[in-house]
């Protein structure tokens, strides 16, 4: 389960702020990371309107099954897409996500 929750008063006026979480990995392992395919939800529903501290945002991807051989690093990575108005846009909060590892 990834989720996102908003640590700021913010009003999103003419947007929708859709936030994405993706798994990568390094295998070698050094700073290059590369997507997981299959590894990314997209956290429901977007962010609009008036959106208050503490408001929550979360999704999770069933059953994905990959491969983590010994010493693979993983890093998630939260982005965030608008659809609307072009302008710069920011969400300010934090998010978590967890992995388990057999």
């Amino acid at each position: 389960m990834t989720t996102f929750s908003s640590n700021d008063k913010m009003n999103i006026i003419g947007v929708d702020v859709t936030i994405t979480a993706q798994l990568y990995e390094s295998t070698t392992p050094n700073n290059i990371f590369t997507p997981i395919e299959g590894a990314s939800v997209t956290l429901a529903p977007p962010l609009k309107g008036l959106i208050n501290v503490g408001t929550i945002r979360s999704g999770i991807t069933p059953g994905l099954t990959i491969s983590v051989t010994p010493q693979t690093r993983l890093l998630m990575v939260f982005s965030i897409t608008t659809t609307g108005i072009s302008a710069a846009t920011t969400a300010a909060g934090y998010a978590s996500g967890g992995v388990t590892i057999l």
